[in-house]
């Protein structure tokens, strides 16, 4: 996606660079899952090896919360995957129709 100051429109689209957006997103989320994984197999440490009582209740809340975190960030990773590669097949539909219909309007002109 570019702006165009040259005089134009304004806006273009390379819809091949956008489904490549999508693509590098679509691996961050496969990444960050692969973190989450990790994190929520991790061992959780016992209470003797955590110290001081009021430790273990503390390491608890902090994986709870933090195991939302990652699970929230994860969906909207997984949800702009998906919007911006709609978006660069919208992209080439509509480029694909409107070419069809100019084609079609000027069928016999040369």
């Amino acid at each position: 996606m570019r702006i165009d100051p040259g005089g134009g429109d304004g806006f273009s689209v390379d819809p091949a660079s956008l489904s490549g957006v999508a693509g590098q997103v679509g691996r961050a989320y496969d990444d960050y899952d692969a973190v989450i994984v990790y994190f929520c197999g991790a061992d959780v440490p016992s209470g003797t090896e955590l110290g001081q009582d009021g430790v273990p209740a503390a390491w608890s809340a902090f994986e709870s919360a933090w195991g939302s975190e990652l699970s929230t960030t994860s969906l909207a990773l997984a949800e702009l995957t998906r919007k911006l590669q709609a978006t660069s097949d919208n992209y080439r539909n509509n480029e694909a129709a409107l070419a069809s219909g100019i084609a079609g309007v000027g069928g016999g002109l040369r």
